[in-house]
Protein backbone atom coordinates (compact mmCIF):
# COMPACT_ATOMS: atom_id res chain seq x y z
CA UNK A 1 0.00 0.00 0.00
CA UNK A 2 2.85 2.21 0.67
CA UNK A 3 3.17 5.48 2.60
CA UNK A 4 -0.65 6.81 2.73
CA UNK A 5 0.28 10.78 3.75
CA UNK A 6 1.05 12.36 0.16
CA UNK A 7 4.33 14.07 0.37
CA UNK A 8 4.84 17.79 0.06
CA UNK A 9 1.08 18.11 -0.47
CA UNK A 10 -1.47 20.61 1.04
CA UNK A 11 -5.17 20.00 1.74
CA UNK A 12 -6.50 23.37 0.37
CA UNK A 13 -10.21 23.78 1.11
CA UNK A 14 -12.67 26.82 1.27
CA UNK A 15 -15.63 26.26 3.85
CA UNK A 16 -18.95 28.12 5.00
CA UNK A 17 -21.87 26.85 7.04
CA UNK A 18 -20.81 23.00 7.12
CA UNK A 19 -21.12 21.99 10.43
CA UNK A 20 -23.64 19.77 8.63
CA UNK A 21 -23.71 18.93 5.32
CA UNK A 22 -24.11 15.54 3.33
CA UNK A 23 -21.26 14.23 4.31
CA UNK A 24 -21.85 14.45 7.53
CA UNK A 25 -20.76 17.62 8.44
CA UNK A 26 -16.91 19.57 8.54
CA UNK A 27 -15.74 17.83 11.31
CA UNK A 28 -16.76 14.34 10.11
CA UNK A 29 -14.72 15.30 6.52
CA UNK A 30 -11.73 17.14 8.25
CA UNK A 31 -11.18 13.87 10.52
CA UNK A 32 -11.76 11.35 7.53
CA UNK A 33 -9.09 13.76 5.27
CA UNK A 34 -6.41 15.29 7.62
CA UNK A 35 -4.13 12.08 8.81
CA UNK A 36 -3.59 11.74 4.62
CA UNK A 37 -2.07 15.22 3.86
CA UNK A 38 1.21 16.73 4.93
CA UNK A 39 -0.55 20.24 5.75
CA UNK A 40 -4.15 21.90 5.61
CA UNK A 41 -5.45 25.56 4.54
CA UNK A 42 -9.07 25.39 5.20
CA UNK A 43 -10.33 29.26 4.58
CA UNK A 44 -13.57 30.00 6.00
CA UNK A 45 -15.78 32.72 3.72
CA UNK A 46 -17.96 33.87 6.18
CA UNK A 47 -19.62 30.68 8.48
CA UNK A 48 -22.79 31.74 10.24
CA UNK A 49 -23.43 27.90 11.83
CA UNK A 50 -20.48 26.46 14.81
CA UNK A 51 -17.45 25.82 11.13
CA UNK A 52 -15.46 28.39 12.44
CA UNK A 53 -15.52 26.61 15.90
CA UNK A 54 -15.13 23.32 15.03
CA UNK A 55 -12.60 24.05 12.88
CA UNK A 56 -10.27 26.45 15.13
CA UNK A 57 -10.59 23.41 17.86
CA UNK A 58 -9.35 20.48 15.72
CA UNK A 59 -6.06 22.71 15.09
CA UNK A 60 -5.11 21.22 19.03
CA UNK A 61 -5.13 18.18 17.57
CA UNK A 62 -3.85 18.36 13.86
CA UNK A 63 -0.68 20.71 14.23
CA UNK A 64 -0.21 20.95 10.55
CA UNK A 65 -4.13 22.89 10.06
CA UNK A 66 -4.12 26.26 9.22
CA UNK A 67 -7.03 27.77 9.43
CA UNK A 68 -7.87 31.59 7.36
CA UNK A 69 -10.73 33.84 7.46
CA UNK A 70 -11.75 35.72 4.27
CA UNK A 71 -14.73 36.99 3.72
CA UNK A 72 -16.86 35.62 0.66
CA UNK A 73 -17.05 37.68 -2.59
CA UNK A 74 -16.82 34.74 -5.39
CA UNK A 75 -15.31 31.68 -5.57
CA UNK A 76 -12.44 32.15 -7.97
CA UNK A 77 -10.94 34.86 -5.70
CA UNK A 78 -11.19 32.79 -2.37
CA UNK A 79 -9.61 29.58 -4.31
CA UNK A 80 -7.03 31.89 -5.34
CA UNK A 81 -6.77 33.42 -1.61
CA UNK A 82 -6.48 29.51 -0.24
CA UNK A 83 -3.94 28.65 -2.90
CA UNK A 84 -2.00 31.74 -1.86
CA UNK A 85 -1.38 30.24 1.65
CA UNK A 86 0.37 26.89 0.43
CA UNK A 87 4.11 26.18 1.41
CA UNK A 88 4.41 23.09 -0.18
CA UNK A 89 5.23 21.60 -3.52
CA UNK A 90 1.48 20.47 -4.28
CA UNK A 91 -2.15 21.29 -3.41
CA UNK A 92 -4.78 19.11 -3.35
CA UNK A 93 -8.52 20.49 -3.48
CA UNK A 94 -11.73 18.89 -1.57
CA UNK A 95 -14.38 20.48 -0.65
CA UNK A 96 -16.34 19.75 2.78
CA UNK A 97 -19.05 16.88 1.06
CA UNK A 98 -16.27 15.46 -1.03
CA UNK A 99 -13.97 11.88 0.03
CA UNK A 100 -11.19 9.88 -0.88
CA UNK A 101 -9.99 7.07 1.20
CA UNK A 102 -7.00 6.07 3.23
CA UNK A 103 -5.80 3.34 0.83
CA UNK A 104 -6.73 5.71 -2.33
CA UNK A 105 -3.48 8.05 -0.74
CA UNK A 106 -1.39 5.43 -0.75
CA UNK A 107 -1.78 4.35 -4.36
CA UNK A 108 -1.60 8.22 -5.34
CA UNK A 109 1.63 8.60 -3.65
CA UNK A 110 2.82 5.69 -5.59
CA UNK A 111 1.47 7.22 -8.79
CA UNK A 112 3.19 10.69 -8.17
CA UNK A 113 6.27 8.98 -7.49
CA UNK A 114 5.96 7.33 -11.29
CA UNK A 115 4.95 9.94 -13.58
CA UNK A 116 6.51 13.93 -14.44
CA UNK A 117 3.04 15.08 -14.64
CA UNK A 118 2.16 18.54 -12.63
CA UNK A 119 -1.58 17.71 -13.06
CA UNK A 120 -3.33 14.85 -11.94
CA UNK A 121 -7.37 15.20 -12.77
CA UNK A 122 -9.69 12.88 -11.30
CA UNK A 123 -13.05 10.78 -12.15
CA UNK A 124 -16.37 11.89 -9.39
CA UNK A 125 -18.86 9.80 -7.87
CA UNK A 126 -21.58 11.19 -7.15
CA UNK A 127 -23.39 9.44 -4.27
CA UNK A 128 -27.34 9.91 -3.54
CA UNK A 129 -29.14 9.49 -0.29
CA UNK A 130 -30.89 6.37 -1.82
CA UNK A 131 -27.87 4.78 -2.47
CA UNK A 132 -27.54 5.67 -6.27
CA UNK A 133 -23.75 6.63 -7.36
CA UNK A 134 -23.23 8.02 -10.80
CA UNK A 135 -20.64 8.79 -12.44
CA UNK A 136 -19.61 12.88 -12.72
CA UNK A 137 -21.87 14.13 -15.55
CA UNK A 138 -20.64 14.30 -19.10
CA UNK A 139 -17.88 12.16 -17.39
CA UNK A 140 -15.45 15.64 -16.72
CA UNK A 141 -11.85 14.59 -15.03
CA UNK A 142 -11.31 17.83 -13.24
CA UNK A 143 -7.76 18.95 -12.07
CA UNK A 144 -7.70 18.80 -8.32
CA UNK A 145 -3.96 17.86 -7.65
CA UNK A 146 -0.96 19.51 -8.95
CA UNK A 147 1.89 21.41 -8.51
CA UNK A 148 1.16 25.51 -7.27
CA UNK A 149 4.06 27.26 -8.70
CA UNK A 150 2.49 29.68 -11.65
CA UNK A 151 -1.34 27.68 -10.98
CA UNK A 152 -4.18 29.95 -10.02
CA UNK A 153 -7.75 29.51 -11.12
CA UNK A 154 -9.96 31.91 -13.29
CA UNK A 155 -13.77 31.72 -14.28
CA UNK A 156 -14.68 29.38 -16.31
CA UNK A 157 -18.12 30.91 -16.88
CA UNK A 158 -17.92 34.62 -17.63
CA UNK A 159 -18.28 36.59 -14.80
CA UNK A 160 -21.52 34.60 -13.25
CA UNK A 161 -18.30 33.08 -10.86
CA UNK A 162 -19.24 29.90 -9.94
CA UNK A 163 -17.20 28.02 -12.06
CA UNK A 164 -13.85 27.76 -11.53
CA UNK A 165 -11.23 25.83 -13.70
CA UNK A 166 -7.30 26.15 -12.96
CA UNK A 167 -5.48 27.91 -15.19
CA UNK A 168 -1.55 27.15 -15.63
CA UNK A 169 -0.63 29.19 -18.34
CA UNK A 170 3.14 29.49 -19.76
CA UNK A 171 3.77 26.96 -16.53
CA UNK A 172 2.69 24.13 -18.09
CA UNK A 173 5.35 21.39 -19.14
CA UNK A 174 3.64 17.73 -20.21
CA UNK A 175 0.66 16.16 -20.81
CA UNK A 176 -2.02 16.14 -17.56
CA UNK A 177 -2.48 12.89 -16.48
CA UNK A 178 -5.96 11.26 -15.58
CA UNK A 179 -5.88 9.13 -12.28
CA UNK A 180 -7.12 5.79 -13.20
CA UNK A 181 -10.20 4.75 -11.71
CA UNK A 182 -8.51 1.76 -10.06
CA UNK A 183 -6.41 4.45 -7.87
CA UNK A 184 -8.42 6.83 -6.61
CA UNK A 185 -11.68 8.22 -7.20
CA UNK A 186 -13.33 11.88 -5.57
CA UNK A 187 -16.62 10.96 -3.89
CA UNK A 188 -19.12 13.47 -4.11
CA UNK A 189 -21.99 13.06 -1.24
CA UNK A 190 -25.17 15.17 -2.35
CA UNK A 191 -28.73 15.69 -0.60
CA UNK A 192 -31.86 14.45 -2.92
CA UNK A 193 -32.23 15.06 -6.60
CA UNK A 194 -34.80 17.71 -5.99
CA UNK A 195 -32.93 19.89 -3.42
CA UNK A 196 -29.62 19.87 -5.90
CA UNK A 197 -32.22 21.17 -8.06
CA UNK A 198 -33.49 23.98 -5.85
CA UNK A 199 -29.94 24.55 -5.08
CA UNK A 200 -28.97 25.47 -8.62
CA UNK A 201 -32.04 26.99 -9.55
CA UNK A 202 -32.27 29.49 -6.59
CA UNK A 203 -29.12 30.24 -5.22
CA UNK A 204 -26.70 29.33 -7.92
CA UNK A 205 -29.12 30.51 -10.45
CA UNK A 206 -29.97 33.41 -8.89
CA UNK A 207 -26.55 34.44 -7.38
CA UNK A 208 -27.51 34.36 -4.26
CA UNK A 209 -24.71 32.66 -3.28
CA UNK A 210 -22.83 36.31 -3.64
CA UNK A 211 -24.43 37.70 -0.88
CA UNK A 212 -26.49 35.07 1.18
CA UNK A 213 -25.15 31.91 3.64
CA UNK A 214 -25.77 28.70 2.18
CA UNK A 215 -27.36 27.97 5.91
CA UNK A 216 -29.73 30.72 5.82
CA UNK A 217 -30.75 29.82 2.17
CA UNK A 218 -30.68 25.96 2.41
CA UNK A 219 -32.61 26.64 5.98
CA UNK A 220 -35.26 28.32 3.33
CA UNK A 221 -35.28 26.25 0.10
CA UNK A 222 -34.81 22.95 2.06
CA UNK A 223 -31.65 21.95 0.11
CA UNK A 224 -29.10 21.17 2.46
CA UNK A 225 -29.31 17.58 4.25
CA UNK A 226 -27.47 14.91 5.36
CA UNK A 227 -26.87 11.73 3.24
CA UNK A 228 -27.39 8.47 5.23
CA UNK A 229 -24.56 6.49 2.99
CA UNK A 230 -21.71 8.23 4.30
CA UNK A 231 -22.26 6.13 7.12
CA UNK A 232 -20.71 3.63 5.07
CA UNK A 233 -17.54 5.00 4.14
CA UNK A 234 -16.67 3.78 7.83
CA UNK A 235 -16.10 0.68 6.54
CA UNK A 236 -12.88 -0.57 5.21
CA UNK A 237 -12.30 -0.10 1.01
CA UNK A 238 -12.46 -3.80 0.92
CA UNK A 239 -16.05 -4.07 2.50
CA UNK A 240 -16.94 -0.99 0.19
CA UNK A 241 -16.60 -3.39 -2.57
CA UNK A 242 -19.14 -5.94 -0.98
CA UNK A 243 -21.25 -3.03 -1.19
CA UNK A 244 -20.73 -0.72 -4.31
CA UNK A 245 -18.41 -2.68 -6.90
CA UNK A 246 -18.43 0.16 -9.19
CA UNK A 247 -16.90 2.69 -6.63
CA UNK A 248 -13.57 1.31 -6.25
CA UNK A 249 -11.80 -0.52 -9.29
CA UNK A 250 -9.64 -2.06 -8.19
CA UNK A 251 -7.30 -4.61 -10.44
Amino acid sequence: MGNQILQDTTLTAIVRDEEDNPAQGVETWLRATLPYVERAVVVDTGSIDRTREIVEGLKREYSHLEVFYRAFDDFVSSRNFSLGKVRTKRALILDADELLLPEEYGRLNQLISQSSAKVFCFNFKEIYPDGTILDTMWNLQIARLFEVYGASFVNSMGRRGFYESLNLTGQRHGEDLVVPAQVAVIKHFLSSLEAQQAKRALWYGREQFRTESPLTHARAHGWKARNGGRNFYFNSEARLKEYFPRLVETG
